[in-house]
């Protein structure tokens, strides 16, 4: 698929001489990670911990698996996924592949996920078996006749079936990607759709390059003081723009995300405590000085 943008080569030439637009991927910010710190804790969720180098060998298979099944540049992936760890597996893979990364709330229903992987011409659909009680195969099983682009449904935690892929048995089957096999993405590409919420209507969709995107998190870690030192709380979900640049973020610069995948007060109290969580949605640094009360 190809996508026309706003993007101009004026606006382009604009915001790399202003220093905000660089020639860098999200994979590149997180392989310097890797390289860095390899055995260093990642992400942790509620099935374990993962190291940056752990996760980085599950996301180079990843990207051997999703080829194997014809994703390439320009398809589009929709996944929708509550926090776990398979998002970052996936998000990071299609880079790889130079496919777009389609991220949607895991709250969306039948009307939504319908509207939104046909909207995007989604030739790919990646979810877990089942979140606060919904079947997510069996609801894209039941829109699969109206979907006539989608070819992949690919489940992270269950065994495969008739008609869809297991996540978790491809990881084991599949050997890592070839460097010599990597998509190179330009940081001036879309690789990523955003859609709203849907409030008032369908669900709204914006295209994103990484140049669209790394600034504001750039300006995060900037304003915020965040360092590798940091780990971060997340609680929002990462398939709506929040919890996903929070993530990423973390990831960027060598801190510890810590996700939860259903928010509660005893269950985010127990991680700060477990985890020693220094920040929460990147507004609240728990390491700051408390504000003296006149």
């Amino acid at each position: 698929m190809t996508f026309e943008t706003r993007l101009t080569p004026q606006m382009i030439d604009e915001f790399t001489r202003a220093g905000h637009w660089r020639d860098e991927t999200f994979y590149d910010l997180f392989l310097t990670q890797v390289r860095a710190n390899p055995g260093k804790i990642a992400v942790v969720d509620g099935q374990g911990s993962y190291s940056y180098a752990a996760i980085d060998d599950a996301v180079r298979r990843t990207a051997s698996f999703f080829k194997a099944q014809g994703i390439g540049p320009g398809d589009v992936v929709t996944i929708q996924l509550p926090n776990r760890v398979e998002f970052v597996y996936v998000y990071l893979a299609l880079e790889h592949l130079g496919a777009v990364a389609n991220q949607i709330n895991p709250d969306f229903r039948a009307r939504e996920v319908s509207y939104i992987l046909r909207f995007s011409g989604a030739k790919a659909y990646v979810c877990q078996q089942s979140f606060k009680d919904h079947d997510y195969p069996g609801m894209v099983r039941s829109l699969r006749s109206d979907l006539p682009d989608l070819g992949v449904i690919c489940v992270v935690d269950a065994p495969p079936t008739s008609d869809t892929l297991s996540l978790r048995e491809g990881l084991a089957r599949s050997q890592p990607l070839p460097e010599a096999d990597w998509v190179r993405m330009d940081a001036n590409d879309i690789f990523r759709m955003a859609f709203t919420s849907g409030t008032t209507g369908n669900p709204k969709c914006v295209l994103h390059s990484f140049n669209t995107t790394l600034p504001a998190m750039r300006f995060n870690v900037r304003d915020m003081g965040d360092t590798a030192d940091d780990v971060f709380l997340v609680y929002l979900p990462i398939g709506l723009n929040w919890g996903y640049l929070e993530l990423m973020q973390a990831l960027s610069i060598g801190a510890r995300a810590v996700l939860l995948d259903r928010f509660s007060g005893r269950a985010a109290l127990e991680l700060i405590e477990r985890e020693r969580v220094t920040k929460i949605s990147t507004a609240l640094n728990l390491t700051a000085p408390a504000t003296p009360r006149v």
